[in-house]
C-alpha cells in the first residue's frame, strides 16, 4: 500500500439482502434479487443521516466521509447502500472489484479526508488485514464477518503514518446490536 493520507477509512458492508421470504427492490422500485431488501434500504437510508451532519456527532469515531468507494459486482448492493448518503452529500461512488481489493486500497488511502467503502462481508477482514499491516493493530480485528451482521462499521485512523483499529456499532434499526464482532 501506499503512503496513507485519508485520516480514517470507514469500512461498512453492504446492507441488508434479501432472503426467500424478503425479495430484493431496485432503486425504482422493481423486484430484483442482486438489490437491497426494504430493510437494506432502510438502513441505506439510516446511513446516510449517521455519516452526515448533524448525525455524525452521535458517533465520535466517525466522521463524514468526502470519498465513497464501493465493490462493483454483479450485485449491486454495496453500491445501493452508499446511493442515499451519496446523494445526501452530493458525492459520487468509486467502484472497486473484489480481488482487487489492494488497488482499492492504495487509492483510498491516498484522498485528502475521510473515506468510506461499502464491500462484501467476506472480503472486509482482508481490506483490514492490508490496512493494518505493519501497525500495532495487525492481527487484532475479527478474521470473519458473519452473515448476520449488517450494523457495524470498522473504523481506520490514521495515526503517525499508520492505521489503528476500531469496531463502531451503528444502532441504526430494530435488532441491531452494539457489540462489536469477536476475534476468534
Amino acid at each position: 500500500m501506499s503512503i496513507p493520507v485519508a485520516s480514517k477509512i470507514m469500512v461498512i458492508r453492504h446492507a441488508e439482502k434479501p432472503n426467500s421470504l424478503d425479495g430484493g427492490v431496485s432503486p425504482t422500485g422493481v423486484r430484483d434479487k442482486s438489490s437491497l431488501s426494504v430493510k437494506g434500504w432502510q438502513r441505506a437510508g439510516a446511513l446516510a443521516v449517521l455519516f452526515s451532519p448533524p448525525g455524525i456527532a452521535a458517533q465520535p469515531a466517525l466522521a463524514a466521509p468526502r470519498f465513497l468507494f464501493a465493490s462493483v459486482v454483479s450485485s449491486q448492493r454495496p453500491v445501493q447502500t452508499l446511493l442515499p448518503l451519496s446523494r445526501k452529500l452530493n458525492l459520487s461512488v468509486t467502484g472497486g472489484r473484489r480481488g482487487e481489493e489492494k488497488a482499492l486500497l492504495d487509492q483510498a488511502s491516498s484522498c485528502d479526508g475521510p473515506v468510506l467503502i461499502s464491500w462484501q462481508r467476506e472480503q472486509i477482514p482482508d481490506l483490514a488485514n492490508l490496512l493494518l499491516k505493519g501497525s500495532p493493530d495487525e492481527g487484532r480485528h475479527p478474521m470473519f464477518w458473519p452473515q448476520d451482521r449488517f450494523d457495524l462499521t470498522w473504523v481506520f485512523d490514521l495515526q503517525a503514518g499508520i492505521y489503528r483499529f476500531q469496531q463502531v456499532p451503528q444502532c441504526l434499526l430494530g435488532g441491531d446490536s452494539d457489540s462489536p464482532i469477536q476475534k476468534l
